[in-house]
């Protein structure tokens, strides 16, 4: 199974259980209040938005084992 099945299933997974596969908060903070934030200090860009948003996802990762 490559990276994109893993993808798939892992979208398909949280689909199944949560509904979506991004959630509209993490830890209730949503993009809108991060949009709101980085506005604030002139720092807001889509990717930045983004960027902040998935620090904030503490489900597991693939990347979790990394040292």
């Amino acid at each position: 199974m490559g990276v994109v099945d893993d993808a798939i299933t892992l979208r398909s997974r949280l689909i199944s259980e949560e509904g979506t596969a991004v959630p509209e908060s993490f830890s209730g903070i949503s993009k809108e209040k991060i949009a709101r934030v980085l506005e604030r200090v002139d720092r807001k860009t889509v990717d930045m938005v983004d960027a902040v948003f998935a620090l904030l996802d503490t489900r597991s990762s693939w990347f979790s084992k990394a040292p």
